[in-house]
C-alpha cells in the first residue's frame, strides 16, 4: 500500500518540487500542475476553475484539483 501512495521516481526542480511525476493517490494539484499535464496555460486553469468548467476543490481561497476528477471530466469533453 505504501507504495501506491508513492510518486514514481522524479527529478525536482530549483524549488525543490517534483517534476514528472505522476499525482500520488488523493494529493490535491495546483494550478501550475495540471496545466503542465494538460498542456495548457495556468491562467486557463484558473478561468476554467473560476467559471466551474473544470472540477476542483475550494481550500480556503485556493483551488485545488484532484487528478482523478480531471481524467474523469476529460472523458467527457471528447469530440466524436
Amino acid at each position: 500500500m505504501e507504495s501506491e501512495l508513492r510518486a514514481e521516481s522524479a527529478s525536482s526542480d530549483s524549488l525543490g518540487r517534483s517534476v514528472g511525476a505522476r499525482p500520488v493517490a488523493g494529493r490535491l494539484l495546483t494550478a501550475d500542475e495540471v496545466a503542465a499535464r494538460l498542456g495548457v496555460q495556468p491562467s486557463w486553469v484558473n478561468k476554467a476553475a473560476r467559471a466551474n468548467r473544470i472540477p476542483h476543490v475550494r481550500v480556503g481561497r485556493y483551488r485545488r484539483f484532484r487528478w482523478q476528477d480531471l481524467e474523469a471530466w476529460l472523458e467527457t469533453q471528447s469530440v466524436a
